[in-house]
């Protein structure tokens, strides 16, 4: 009976077999969970705590230097060149415009020139233009009498505000193309960001929250990036602050254990 009782306590195993074993007894590990963008596209401050709204600011007064250091942090890319791109594709063709706006209202006497008013001047002008060439056509141009139309529709204006005028309008032209393309550009690395760590969306979506507006899609993914902790194109995670917990209960393997009666 003795004998029997000492085999039940035995272990299973020696203190060797049972080191080795927990040694090379793989440990399964959960899957990563699916990451997405840090708030919502309008909460430009994100939680409203201090690193979202140090965010915002910064994107506020500094966008080139944010753009530009999200592609190095992400794409280990070169902060100088996109902060240059980002500044020439938005910041210095509006101030461009905002300029020729300026000197338009400097140079025209009565102000500048409203868009109803510039498009009932061309209008006009070019109905001038179809009569007297409709004159021509019918009379000959040695029959034809009058004063033939003038070929600015703002011929009383000086000669400066017309240059003004249109420099005016030729800048707004360049803005709006150096917009789209800065859209195009932005919205094609916003998808490759979401490609490379895996966040939920599309092209088109990328497309339409930078045309939309393009701070909240600028305020979005920098709060992302910083957040997460993403260096030299690695996604660490958020950081977690260390919690100390007690230490588990150990036994010495190979002591028989007492059995209960």
């Amino acid at each position: 009976m003795g004998e029997k009782r000492d085999k039940e306590q035995e272990p299973l195993l020696s203190p060797r077999a049972a080191q080795a074993f927990t040694k090379d007894t793989p440990v399964a590990v959960c899957s990563e969970a699916p990451k997405k963008w840090d708030g919502g596209i309008l909460n430009c401050c994100g939680s409203c705590d201090l690193p979202g709204c140090a965010t915002f600011g910064l994107v506020q007064t500094c966008p080139c230097f944010a753009w530009g250091h999200n592609l190095k942090r992400a794409f280990k890319s070169s902060l100088l060149l996109h902060a240059t791109i980002y500044f020439v594709l938005f910041v210095f063709a509006s101030h461009l415009y905002l300029g020729a706006n300026q000197a338009e209202m400097m140079l025209c006497p009565d102000g500048p020139l409203d868009e109803a008013s510039f498009m009932e001047k061309l209008a006009d002008n070019g109905n001038r233009r179809l009569l007297h060439d409709h004159g021509m056509h019918e009379h000959g141009p040695g029959e034809h009498h009058g004063k033939p139309p003038v070929p600015t529709p703002w011929a009383d204006l000086p000669e400066e505000c017309q240059a003004a005028i249109f420099m005016k309008y030729e800048t707004l032209s360049l803005c709006i193309i150096c917009f789209l393309i800065g859209v195009a550009y932005c919205s094609y690395n916003r998808t490759m960001l979401r490609q490379k760590f895996g966040i939920a969306g599309s092209r088109f979506g990328d497309f339409c929250t930078w045309c939309w507006c393009a701070p909240c899609a600028l305020c979005q993914e920098t709060r992302t990036i910083w957040s997460n902790n993403v260096v030299e194109g690695v996604w660490h995670g958020p950081t977690q602050l260390p919690t100390v917990t007690p230490p588990a209960q150990q036994s010495v393997v190979g002591l028989p254990v007492p059995k209960q009666v």
